[in-house]
């Protein structure tokens, strides 16, 4: 797992793998418990992280325009889904659909 802190809000990778060889689950997530604060720059790394796990060398609009409005998104074999938070926050969770 990496993880890359901003405060309060963080961005996580998390690979799950049976050998060397082989990837089984992967998730990517943004959690954004002080929305507002440091955004644009967590979004930038959430978007670039997403880039190079789902299309090294450019993303589709589709996606591209989901991470831009903060909306749900699904296509070529990802799931991208918002998750609002009691406290007015929110969290980004992208996995791998299998």
């Amino acid at each position: 797992m990496l993880r890359r802190q901003f405060g309060d809000n963080e961005v996580s990778c998390y690979i799950d793998s049976e050998s060397r060889d082989t990837v089984r689950n992967v998730e990517l997530e943004a959690e954004f418990w002080r929305p507002g604060y440091r955004e644009n720059e967590i979004m930038r790394q959430f978007a670039s992280s997403a880039q190079i796990l789902m299309h090294p060398k450019q993303p589709s609009r589709d996606f591209a325009e989901a991470i831009a409005n903060k909306s749900n998104w699904s296509g070529n074999g990802w799931r991208l889904e918002r998750t609002n938070y009691a406290n007015g926050g929110f969290g980004y969770m992208l996995k791998r659909e299998h």
